[in-house]
């Protein structure tokens, strides 16, 4: 999807980005809020735990787009070299 803006649209490219990531927080937290008033006894633990996870997730996505972002200029860099 971020490969096709990238080509199509990349002004875009922040904006489907973050529209991506406030999507992917809402539905967490519908999820949460569905799962403690289903689950009231482990709620606290449920919560500890997602949120846990939610967190590495976040922190190895951002490293993963970092690094993507990066190769994907120094190729770019490279190749402007390489016909300059």
């Amino acid at each position: 999807m971020f490969d096709a803006c990238r080509k199509h649209a990349p002004q875009k490219m922040l904006l489907l980005y973050m529209a991506m990531k406030v999507m992917k927080m809402l539905l967490s937290v519908i999820l949460l809020v569905v799962y403690c008033f289903a689950v009231r006894e482990e709620a606290k633990l449920f919560l500890l735990t997602f949120i846990l996870y939610y967190i590495v997730y976040l922190i190895y996505e951002t490293w993963f787009f970092f690094t993507y972002e990066v190769g994907k200029k120094q190729k770019k860099e490279k190749k402007n070299e390489t016909n300059a």
